[in-house]
């Protein structure tokens, strides 16, 4: 999948074809069928409606922390000793709220 590359003026035509797989309700006109929206609109309700689990979440988190210990291990500026990828701490529903639903967070530490 990394060798996969989308040109620009094809990114369209292949997000209109993800969006028509999709299966949230879409916005209809005046006579039933799905609307033909501009891209940013397509690309905000595929956002909106994507389905992601706290386990979904928590993997992804580990796999990008795992990827910039391994960039900065690539720099050879920083000895493999020094760094350590620990599991990932959920939110509490109390941090969620203070967030307002955009939870993002990096804890960072060097030995």
């Amino acid at each position: 999948m990394d060798d996969v590359q989308v040109a620009a003026s094809e990114y369209p035509r292949y997000l209109k074809a993800a969006y028509g797989e999709e299966s949230f309700p879409k916005p209809r006109n005046l006579i039933g069928l799905a609307q033909d929206l501009p891209v940013p609109e397509m690309e905000r309700l595929m956002m909106q409606h994507a389905k992601a689990s706290d386990d979904d979440m928590g993997q992804l988190a580990s796999q990008r922390a795992q990827g910039v210990r391994d960039a900065l291990l690539a720099t050879g500026q920083v000895g493999a000793e020094r760094l350590s990828v620990i599991a990932v701490k959920p939110f509490t529903p109390e941090e969620r709220q203070k967030l307002k639903g955009r939870p993002n967070r990096v804890d960072f530490a060097m030995k």
